[in-house]
C-alpha cells in the first residue's frame, strides 16, 4: 500500500469528542469524508490564490482559472459557492482580460456552463 499522507479526522461536541489518524481506510464512509475535506481544502486554497492574483498579479488569473476549469471537468470542485465571491469579483473587474472573466463566469455557471 502506498503512503498517501497522514490524515486526522476529529469530532467534538458538548458531550463527546473523538479522533482518528490514518494513512488509508477501507471504510467507504471514511474515504468519502476524507475526499470531501480534501476537495474543500483545495477549493479554499484556490480561492486564496485567486484573491492574491486579482490583487497583485492579474495576468496570473488566466492560467489559474484555465487549470481550474480543466480540473473541474474531470473532478468538480466540492463547493464552488465557497469561492463564488472572488469569482464574481473577477467577472465584474473590467481590468481583467475578457477571456479570464469568461472562465470565471463558466465556473460560476457550473457543469451546464461548459
Amino acid at each position: 500500500m502506498a503512503f498517501t499522507g497522514k490524515k486526522t479526522l476529529s469530532y467534538k461536541d458538548e458531550h463527546r469528542s473523538g479522533e482518528a489518524t490514518y494513512n488509508y481506510s477501507p471504510n467507504v464512509a471514511v474515504q468519502d469524508l476524507t475526499n470531501l475535506f480534501q476537495g474543500l481544502s483545495a477549493t479554499l486554497e484556490l480561492g486564496h490564490r485567486l484573491e492574491f492574483s486579482l490583487r497583485y498579479q492579474k495576468l496570473a488569473l488566466a492560467e489559474e482559472l484555465k487549470r481550474t476549469e480543466e480540473s473541474a471537468r474531470m473532478n468538480p470542485p466540492v463547493e464552488i459557492q465557497a469561492i463564488a465571491p472572488i469569482l464574481q469579483q473577477i467577472v465584474a473587474d473590467s481590468s481583467v482580460m475578457n477571456v479570464t472573466r469568461a472562465r470565471a463566469q463558466r465556473l460560476l455557471d457550473g457543469p451546464s456552463g461548459h
